[in-house]
């Protein structure tokens, strides 16, 4: 109750974060685990599949594995404390670049879908979509796949056909919701009408498509896949929420606030000079949050030149 109704994972917080252990050592525990962190490993193993076959191969999946693959990320995503903290962990595994995007999209809308007070079916058609969002770009020019350099003007144009090409690659696959196609059709477009490919407004955009639109810009923005563009961390993420709202759902919007606000506070981080910290204060007026190391010292990174968190830890 306490997740659905938009407290996001608050409720976990205990007081043993506080406890000292050893005199002045703190003792800093994590929502995140290696068990549940193995498991996102091996999903990310598996639905590398459908991004690195050739269109046989990936016909396969999307007709024998999918659905199942769909069920599981559903179940893992509802019932994994803290969830966000596995897209932003650094796990070290060669997968493609959509994989990672895809996955990590597919965790937060299905997380928004579950905040919104979504029914079970249109959730899980939420993860079906957003795990299927960026298909199209399967038949994008190798040189294009890795997102590993800027776009020309023309590589552009072509990406954004990525969009009708996915809805094409899917739409003979007559068992998936119809909502799953609503959302490879139209993930990139926008409120006020200024997205693409059909320049659609607030009122031709359901919410399940609202969900997996926002989450893939909230990942696009933590993970650009476009050189060029400066990545954000989540405090940043956080306070560009409010101004992202004449683009996508307000409510949506101030859902994920709250949610990513409870998940960073009392949440254990590792700071680039190889300390374990706990986030103790933020504020979205801030760039960065105040953390307690584990020996006690407590840091405000805003007055810290190059000292900042690299990750989040388990």
């Amino acid at each position: 109750k306490s997740i659905l109704s938009g407290d996001g994972d608050k409720y976990l917080y205990s007081k043993d974060r506080e406890s000292r252990v050893g005199g002045s050592a703190i003792k800093i525990t994590s929502l995140l685990n290696s068990k549940s962190l193995d498991i996102y490993v091996n999903m990310l193993q598996e639905l590398d599949k459908l991004f690195t076959s050739d269109s046989r191969g990936r016909d396969l999946f999307l007709r024998d594995a999918c659905g199942a693959f769909t069920a599981k990320l559903n179940r893992f995503v509802i019932s994994t404390p803290g969830v966000i903290g596995y897209c932003l962990y650094p796990y070290r595994m060669e997968v493609a670049v959509l994989t990672e995007h895809s996955m990590r999209t597919a965790i937060i809308a299905t997380k928004l879908a579950q905040l919104t007070g979504m029914d079970s079916r249109e959730i899980m058609a939420v993860t079906y979509g957003a795990i299927l969002h960026d298909i199209g770009c399967t038949e994008l020019p190798d040189q294009m796949r890795n997102f590993n350099k800027r776009f020309s003007l023309d590589e552009q144009k072509l990406y954004k056909k990525h969009v009708l090409t996915g809805v094409n690659i899917v739409k003979s696959h007559r068992f998936l919701p119809r909502e799953v196609l609503l959302i490879i059709g139209s993930h990139h477009e926008m409120l006020d009408g200024s997205g693409y490919p059909l320049g659609l407004k607030a009122d031709k955009l359901p919410g399940v498509v609202r969900a997996a639109a926002l989450a893939n810009a909230i990942d696009q923005a933590l993970y650009p896949l476009n050189s060029g563009r400066e990545a954000l961390k989540l405090p940043q993420v956080i306070k560009e929420l409010p101004h992202w709202a004449l683009h996508f759902d307000p409510r949506m919007c101030a859902v994920l606030i709250k949610y990513f606000e409870d998940f960073i506070m009392s949440n254990r981080v590792t700071l680039d000079d190889g300390r374990l910290a706990e986030i103790v204060w933020s504020h979205t007026a801030y760039k960065e949050p105040v953390v307690r190391t584990s020996d006690g010292e407590i840091i405000d990174l805003n007055k810290i030149v190059g000292l900042n968190i690299e990750s989040y830890s388990i």
